[in-house]
């Protein structure tokens, strides 16, 4: 009897050890960027995201900007997390781009949206009209250096280890007004969003209310000796899923676990 109890509870052991493996698996990141020119401003944000040192994966970049098409769903569906911002051009189909990020969404997708995208050159289509984005549709603005202000999550993981941050002289951020299922997590000093959670959706949304490339790439841009690339880091890993063949893995191990569970207790005496 002894030995039975040892075996069951060694499996249940290593069935939360595959668990533990799903949730720290590198999750592959897509950065959408919006704009006709400076590309430049995404590497730039790669760099930031790797320099996190975070369970992220590999990185790429799509540019949705110019006469470049969008990302369609199944692009989308290849990735456990996006991040999407835009600039001046904006992206070349924000209608088709926002009917694809619902859809990603709501099939289980991570999404990071930011400046200037929950703004003034918006992502459309079903993500504006379904209220996926946090922000209603606005214009931006910009101020003398913003700082992180109050905390109202403090327990949340897109803040884990972020002990400063400077939006740079530009500081720029939408001043779009909050839906109604609006989660803030922290403001700017100024009393602004600085960062938003739009729960409610069977994938995750967070909202990032500053433009993600950071000084290294323009000097007015966000500070880079401060938090903002944990910040961007935090909130993937905060938005991702992980792979289909991860959940495969899993539901394989609590099957098979099952099953020999099932087996012993019908072996046992009557």
């Amino acid at each position: 009897m002894g030995t039975r109890v040892f075996i069951f509870v060694r499996s249940i052991f290593a069935l939360i050890g595959l668990f533990a493996m799903a949730w720290t698996a590198h999750a592959q990141v897509l950065i959408i960027y919006g704009a006709a020119s400076n590309p430049a401003y995404a590497q730039d944000v790669v760099t930031e995201l790797q320099a996190a040192n975070l369970n992220l994966g590999p990185i790429t970049i799509y540019n949705a900007g110019g006469s470049n098409p969008v990302p369609s769903l199944a692009t989308l569906q290849q990735y456990q997390a996006v991040l999407a911002f835009s600039d001046s051009g904006g992206f070349s189909d924000p209608v088709g781009l926002g009917n694809n990020l619902a859809a990603y969404v709501n099939g289980g997708g991570g999404v990071v949206e930011a400046v200037f995208a929950n703004g003034s050159i918006p992502i459309t289509g079903a993500w504006e009209s379904g209220g996926y984005s946090p922000f209603n549709p606005g214009n931006q603005s910009e101020d003398t250096p913003l700082t992180l202000g109050t905390i109202l999550e403090p327990n949340s993981p897109i803040l884990a280890g972020v002990t400063s941050f400077s939006g740079g002289t530009s500081s720029y951020y939408s001043t779009g007004s909050l839906t109604s299922n609006a989660v803030v997590v922290a403001d700017w000093s100024n009393g602004v969003p600085l960062i938003v959670l739009s729960p409610g959706f069977d994938g995750r949304i967070v909202s990032l209310n500053f433009y993600p490339p950071s000084s290294n790439a323009r000097s007015d841009f966000w500070d880079a000796t401060t938090d903002g690339g944990l910040i961007l880091a935090n909130s993937l890993d905060f938005v991702a899923v992980p792979e289909p063949s991860t959940w495969t893995l899993l539901g394989l191990g609590a099957m098979l676990l099952g099953i020999r569970y099932r087996r012993r207790l019908l072996r046992r005496p009557v």
